[in-house]
């Protein structure tokens, strides 16, 4: 019985020795400063564009309790906000019982193209994606200009 557990200690040994060796450590990804920058920039794009997307411009869950006035996810309630230097943002609701996801397919000035996913966690079956071109607005808002479907790289 002590033979097994031994071997166990000898593996996790050998891969603890294997990782922190330097001959390891040069296939390592270099992850450089301009390489996190982009990164940074691309999660905060992410995350203004949850934040500021009209939610009324397209189809999507919000529509059976759309009020009149609110357009954002904040407005109807998803206060919870995480992105990722992918490019990849989401929100919840404070319960996390609904996600509404961005991830930007093309970045654009005045113009750019989402794949949001719209995803029920609490215990529902609901779940969509779908991609849209979306034009910034006057107000600061994003608008959904057109409903693609599915397109590469979202689906």
């Amino acid at each position: 019985m002590t033979r097994p557990a031994a071997r166990s200690v000898g593996v996790a040994m050998f891969a603890l020795a294997c990782l922190t060796s330097p001959a390891m450590s040069q296939h390592e990804p270099d992850t450089s400063a301009s390489d996190r920058a982009w990164g940074r920039a691309r999660e905060a794009s992410a995350r203004a564009m949850i934040r500021t997307l009209d939610m009324t411009s397209f189809p999507n869950s919000i529509g059976p309790r759309r009020v009149a006035g609110k357009r954002t996810l904040a407005d109807y309630g998803f206060t919870v906000v995480k992105g990722f230097d992918d490019g990849w943002a989401y929100s919840t609701e404070p319960d996390n019982s609904w996600q509404i996801g961005v991830f930007m397919l093309k970045d654009g000035r005045r113009m750019k193209r989402l794949c949001v996913t719209d995803v029920a966690i609490g215990g529902g079956t609901y779940r969509s994606t779908t991609a849209i071109d979306v034009a910034a607005r006057s107000d600061g808002t994003w608008h959904a200009v057109r409903v693609l479907g599915v397109v590469s790289g979202c689906g």
